[in-house]
């Protein structure tokens, strides 16, 4: 009996010794320093990184693709230094360096009005749930404030307020397109609204003038698009050419017609713009009543060909 408890005891100790062992090879793996891996962090003050991090690696081209519109942004002067820190922290020693939790939070708020303008979201692996509460080997909010070497933005919250434009580029418009029923239907509008013109504005893009931005009041949906618009609200529509064809006046209400892509609505020169009258709305609903019958009709024919050809094999 004290031979099988002392058999017992010896293997006890002998995983207590393996799970030490296998402990401290973990530690001296996560102290390993690697050259940085993603090319979007050298610039930063070190050249060294201790990985793995806090948070799973990520490939260079996958990390370009989670964060490259928010690194774009240039939305906060610590933004680049949050990403880097979390994924690529320098190589300390014993710990791995990580901000604290409020420094993501005060980064996220930074960064709010940047990312609704551009209708993206903050990114779910920066959720700031994730990041420690204050302590000793965390970065704080008010240490955060002290970074400047390690961050290389254009001020803090430098997309916070957009420049406003006095005026509408100076720019070359076509001769106006009559909205009848045959260039309705041949145009296929991804969205079409009735609203007021209120400001255009350049986003900040640190040295170099951003792309140009209409805010525009919402009144009425007429045909709602992939990125949803809110009625009786304000919209963001993005002028990608340079010029504000067709011309807007802030003193009368437009129906506007337009396209989106890649989650954005568009302002350009394939667009149009006509003054408000009540009559727009019931031909609107008429022309995509037609629109929608010979959808209707494409996808009959389509099935019917297809029919034919299981038939014919």
């Amino acid at each position: 009996m004290l031979n099988n408890k002392l058999v017992l005891f010896g293997v006890f100790l002998l995983q207590m010794s393996m799970a030490t062992t296998s402990k401290n090879a973990i530690s001296v793996y996560e102290q390993t320093c690697h050259e940085m891996p993603y090319d979007a962090c050298s610039s930063m003050s070190w050249k060294k990184a201790q990985m793995p991090s806090l948070v799973p690696a990520l490939p260079n081209v996958e990390f370009q693709r989670l964060f490259g519109a928010l690194l774009d942004s240039e939305c906060s002067r610590h933004v680049r230094f949050l990403l880097c820190m979390t994924y690529a922290p320098p190589c300390s020693g014993n710990s791995t360096q990580t901000l604290c939790r409020d420094s993501c939070e005060s980064v996220r708020r930074d960064c709010d009005g940047a990312l609704r303008i551009r209708n993206l979201a903050w990114p779910s692996e920066l959720a700031c749930e994730k990041f420690p509460h204050k302590r000793s080997s965390c970065i704080n909010k008010k240490a955060l404030k002290k970074v400047n070497k390690h961050s290389r933005g254009y001020g803090r919250n430098s997309f916070k307020q957009l420049r406003v434009v006095p005026r509408l580029p100076n720019c070359t418009c076509g001769d106006k397109v009559k909205l009848r029923k045959g260039v309705y239907l041949a145009n296929k509008f991804d969205y079409v609204i009735r609203g007021y013109y209120i400001s255009a504005q350049h986003i900040s893009g640190g040295i170099k003038r951003g792309p140009l931005v209409l805010k525009m009041r919402v009144n009425q949906v007429l045909k709602q698009s992939k990125v949803r618009i809110p009625e009786n609200g304000d919209i963001t529509l993005w002028v990608e050419e340079g010029c504000v064809c067709p011309r807007l006046r802030k003193k009368y209400e437009y129906l506007i017609l337009c396209y989106e892509r890649e989650n954005r609505l568009l302002y350009n020169t394939g667009c149009m713009a006509v003054k408000w009258r009540k009559v727009w709305a019931s031909r609107v609903k008429k022309w995509e009543n037609i629109l929608e019958k010979r959808q209707r009709r494409k996808k009959r024919r389509r099935q019917a060909r297809m029919r034919l050809l299981r038939d014919a094999s």
